[in-house]
């Protein structure tokens, strides 16, 4: 008799034959019982060899009609039968044997706190300085929203400089958040895990919708208003290529966010109700501080000397770039113009 899985991790796919093979290999070389995991691979239509590959790796492949990726981590969740949930792109590499080992064990140790939060990002060696930016800063809106970096050499520093600690292992730490906390920026990917369980015994109407996936975080900790990080967990993120693809997902995050709220789990948009009005708030100053140029020159100069990082310096000229860009789309907006929905990143 076929065992049930105990870890179910959710892989959105699209077109991803060059990278996919490095993070199920991730996957298959864990120290733990494989037959207690299943691994979700939602694909959205992809042409290239993805299908066949995640097949030949023994996954469950399901179909994603809507393509988009948060669509597709939806059908994962909606489909899996773990307990937990382990989230994890495509271009996403677990780097030691033992993180589904660290995640069974934390929900085993840590029957309260139903999320987990991986390590932090590493950027793989031989890979463009985008990565650096991108696990540094993800994008300037977020950015200048959070404050937060989730590099790991200074993801766990960054929280613990804003959130209380109420638990500190030699694996873990558990952060506490008052009911009027700012929230953290956490996306359903990067190793990041749920407790599925406690999800279908007491969220079962609002894990039906999409946007269950940009709310999974606030969701989970709203019990609580605590969640779990993992010590000495990286993952790595083999993101980005060139400049185009990143500024083609920027591109994507606007538009989605200003025109798409209502049909997709979009990201900032659909959390933003889950946070305090101040932080709702601030969204507004965004524009200005941008356009100030000055600002985020400094930020950028800061992060290149403070982290000797000089793909920092890129900072401002891209903080600029998503204003115009914010801008644009809102005049499109009030002119009833809507562009579009590509895939993302495309």
């Amino acid at each position: 008799m076929a065992k049930k899985p105990l870890i179910s991790i959710i892989m959105p796919t699209l077109n991803s034959a060059h990278q996919i093979q490095r993070s199920l290999d991730s996957i298959r070389k864990q120290q733990f019982d494989q037959s207690l995991v299943e691994i979700l691979v939602v694909d959205g239509g992809s042409t290239d060899d993805t299908r066949k590959i995640a097949e030949d790796n023994g996954c469950i492949v399901l179909d994603n009609p809507l393509v988009q990726p948060e669509c597709a981590k939806h059908v994962g969740i909606l489909h899996a039968k773990g307990k937990i949930g382990v989230f994890l792109d495509s271009d996403e590499v677990f780097e030691n044997d033992q993180a589904l080992a660290k995640r069974e064990r934390f929900f085993a140790e840590q029957p309260d706190v139903h999320f987990l939060l991986m390590g932090g990002y590493r950027k793989p060696a031989g890979t463009t300085v985008i990565n650096d930016y991108v696990n540094n800063f993800a994008d300037p809106f977020s950015f200048f929203m959070y404050g937060t970096s989730a590099d790991s050499r200074y993801y766990l520093s960054s929280l613990r400089k804003r959130y209380q600690t109420v638990a500190d292992r030699a694996d873990h730490v558990v952060f506490s958040f008052g009911p009027s906390s700012v929230l953290p920026l956490v996306d359903a990917c990067a190793g990041n895990a749920a407790d599925l369980a406690y999800l279908r015994e007491h969220f079962p109407t609002e894990m039906k919708h999409v946007n269950i996936v940009p709310q999974l975080f606030a969701t989970l900790v709203n019990d609580t208003h605590q969640t779990g990080m993992l010590k000495n967990d990286v993952t790595v993120h083999y993101t980005g290529g060139t400049w185009h693809k990143y500024l083609n997902k920027l591109k994507w995050r606007v538009v989605v966010n200003t025109h798409y709220v209502d049909k997709a789990g979009v990201g900032f948009a659909n959390r933003e109700p889950t946070q305090p009005l101040w932080f709702r708030l601030k969204k507004y100053l965004f524009i200005i501080y941008a356009l100030t140029f000055v600002l985020p020159l400094l930020v950028s100069i800061y992060y290149c000397l403070r982290r000797r990082l000089p793909v920092a310096l890129v900072h401002a000229p891209l903080t600029f770039y998503t204003a115009v860009f914010i801008v644009w789309q809102q005049i499109l907006k009030a002119l009833k113009i809507t562009p579009k929905l590509a895939a993302y990143g495309s």
